[in-house]
């Protein structure tokens, strides 16, 4: 199953497999309507954690390819700066280092506030409703639609309550 990246409009990430971009917007939907986002199919994905003394998960690394994918068609004006002449040769403690990174992580989190994205629609004029009363990806009104939904009332966030 492919696996997706969701670069979100204030610059953070997702990472999940889905049979295709519509279903993965619909599983997306848990954190947020990704619609507004950026999903991107990733070719190679390796990811690697460290468990925490807390019990928990810490991100340690990522493969190579699948970061130089995340950063190239997600986050390109900070990829643009990781690999630039001006942060050759800097230690990465350095005043200029950080100032550098932090100025481009700037620049990407207003990045996609500035495009207006064209915003897919839902296919039925129910499941655009759907869509504006809740706040829905398309896919998943037209989803939702299919499945007999008539009344928003019948959705509790994005599921049909029976």
């Amino acid at each position: 199953m492919p696996v997706y990246f969701c670069r979100w409009p204030n610059g953070d990430l997702s990472i999940l497999s889905a049979p295709n971009k519509e279903e993965a917007a619909i599983r997306l939907d848990e954190f947020g309507n990704a619609d507004r986002a950026d999903i991107v199919q990733i070719g190679e994905f390796l990811v690697d954690f460290r468990l925490t003394e807390g019990g928990d998960f810490e991100l340690s690394q990522f493969g190579e390819a699948a970061y130089d994918r995340i950063m190239e068609k997600g986050y390109p004006l900070l990829w643009q700066t990781m690999l630039s002449d001006a942060l050759m040769g800097l230690n990465e403690n350095s005043k200029k280092y950080r100032h550098l990174v932090k100025t481009a992580v700037e620049a990407e989190r207003k990045r996609m506030r500035r495009v207006k994205k064209q915003v897919p629609q839902a296919k039925t004029e129910r499941g655009r409703k759907l869509q504006k009363d809740h706040d829905l990806p398309a896919a998943m009104a037209d989803q939702l639609t299919d499945q007999g939904v008539k009344e928003p009332e019948e959705i509790d966030g994005g599921n049909l309550v029976n």
